[in-house]
């Protein structure tokens, strides 16, 4: 579970994670909107349908 976690839900994270803030940009509201946006993206993460990794 973990793993799968580590390899799947976290790696659509972090790309989110870069999108929303390049979507933000450096505004002085950022870190706000960033700490809000983190559990709404980890949410779609954890929920976002996992396929078997064909490598």
């Amino acid at each position: 579970m973990v793993f799968r976690l580590l390899r799947g839900g976290l790696g659509r994270f972090h790309a989110l994670f870069h999108l929303s803030h390049l979507a933000m940009g450096a505004t002085a509201e950022a870190p706000v909107a960033i700490a809000v946006a983190i559990p709404a993206f980890l949410g779609l993460a954890l929920a976002w349908p996992r396929g078997e990794a064909t490598a």
